[in-house]
């Protein structure tokens, strides 16, 4: 077999282990109200417009790694996904693939659609 065949074989042994592992974290036992608050601190934020009292979203701010929350656990994955307001400031310049993941997860809350040149 070859390195990757073999690491691929010992992680999946491995998961068992590190998933009950995780399950007794206590920030994995947070209920889920809780997380999506947290969540919700760490998706990009809005900013204010003095001028005609809009919501714009900060450019520079409009980066969708806080997406790495769903590759924590499968807890959080599970929460994160389920929770449509995460999901509700569409960004085309991201590609057809994550605008789709978005409407979908967004479900019928509210959204916020950006489009900005590559």
């Amino acid at each position: 077999r070859t390195l990757l065949e073999r690491d691929a074989a010992l992680a999946a042994r491995l998961l068992p282990g590190r998933q009950q592992h995780n399950n007794c974290l206590t920030i994995v036992r947070l209920p889920p109200e809780i997380l999506t608050i947290i969540f919700m601190h760490v998706s990009p934020p809005e900013v204010r417009c003095d001028w005609a009292d809009r919501v714009w979203v900060d450019e520079s701010l409009a980066d969708i790694g806080w997406i790495a929350i769903t590759h924590v656990c499968r807890r959080w994955r599970q929460v994160a996904i389920g929770y449509p307001l995460l999901w509700t400031n569409i960004d085309f310049s991201y590609g057809r693939a994550w605008t789709q993941a978005f409407l979908s997860r967004a479900r019928s809350a509210p959204l916020s659609i950006t489009s900005r040149k590559p």
